[in-house]
């Protein structure tokens, strides 16, 4: 599987030593981590042609799988530590703030708007059909970055729709996706492509009790996983419904989604479509991992003319969680 980088107007492939391609669901910019070439002894490798906000493309086989910018380089006098850190386009979704005040709409056309606002292309949006109304103004809390106003509609929408999102960009393009299988979905295991696996469970962010208050600040319900509150203790969280919103589904999701945290860690043999927001089959029953798994986070390496992943995993679907603004 070979690879191009193409820094400004110049290709510099051959003057990369290692790259790293890294994403994860719960941010909307992918990153791009470059090293220089280490020559060998009586050879001379010329200065990688870099600077920060020059343009970068990186293809895996002639695919566009990063479009972005510099926006940060080292180095050091007398080595080649040289480092290389470029962010894709989601970076102006996390930078560019702006004040608004939803009324009545869905997410879809929201983030539509927003996108034409700041000169961004739209790919596919993922429709949900929720109307939401939502304050993102300075009187709210200050102005929000056009990532926390279009995740917190989301967010709210997912509440209605059972649905996890997740927003990356697709080369020049915003795309907003549901999690879902899709039709390719890798199959991994020992003796083919599985290289190492790896097991954590962890009670860090557990919630055993959920009270659920409405905008008068009425408590609604109270909700109690028992079979938690007997093992770990009492640990409660407190929210908030928004109008219309189901308040005994929002105090079950809550708990759902806030149980025994446990990610599986994978190394495999590089596959370009292993992306944050999809899907893996294991087939190891020694480690007792078998079925589908969700991507969290993916890492790709190139090093040394070799292609390799780490992959972080979930057992279930989950999204960047945002509430940002007010009603």
């Amino acid at each position: 599987m070979s690879i191009r980088v193409i820094l400004g107007d110049r290709d510099a492939t051959q003057l990369i030593g290692t790259a790293t391609l890294s994403g994860n669901v719960k941010q909307c910019a992918r990153t791009l981590a470059l090293t220089p070439a280490v020559p060998i002894l009586g050879t001379f490798i010329p200065e990688i042609p870099c600077e920060v906000g020059m343009h970068v493309e990186f293809y895996v086989d002639d695919a566009l799988q990063f479009d972005g910018w510099v926006v940060r380089e080292s180095s050091a006098l007398g080595d080649w530590s040289k480092s290389i850190t470029c962010y894709d386009r989601g970076w102006y979704l996390k930078r560019n703030e702006t004040a608004l005040a939803v009324k009545d709409q869905t997410p879809e056309a929201v983030t539509r708007s927003l996108a034409a606002s700041f000169g961004i292309a739209c790919g596919d949006i993922a429709p949900t059909g929720v109307r939401l109304t939502r304050n993102f103004l300075p009187s709210s809390g200050g102005a929000n970055s056009l990532y926390n106003i279009i995740q917190t509609l989301y967010t709210l929408a997912s509440r209605e729709t059972g649905e996890k999102y997740y927003i990356r960009f697709e080369g020049a393009k915003l795309c907003v996706r549901i999690r879902q299988l899709r039709e390719y979905t890798l199959l991994l295991q020992t003796g083919s492509n599985l290289l190492t696996a790896s097991t954590s469970a962890s009670i860090e962010s557990l919630v055993s009790r959920v009270q659920v208050y409405d905008k008068s600040d009425k408590l609604l319900l109270t909700r109690d996983d028992t079979d938690f509150q007997a093992a770990y203790g009492l640990l409660q969280s407190v929210l908030k419904a928004g109008e219309g919103e189901d308040p005994a589904g929002l105090a079950a999701e809550t708990l759902r989604d806030n149980g025994i945290a446990q990610t599986v860690s994978v190394t495999n043999l590089g596959n370009i479509d292993c992306m944050a927001g999809g899907t893996v089959v294991i087939r190891e029953p020694r480690a007792g991992l078998d079925g589908v798994f969700w991507i969290d986070e993916d890492y790709h390496y190139w090093r040394r003319g070799m292609y390799t992943n780490k992959l972080v995993l979930n057992y279930q679907k989950t999204m960047a969680e945002v509430t940002a603004g007010s009603e």
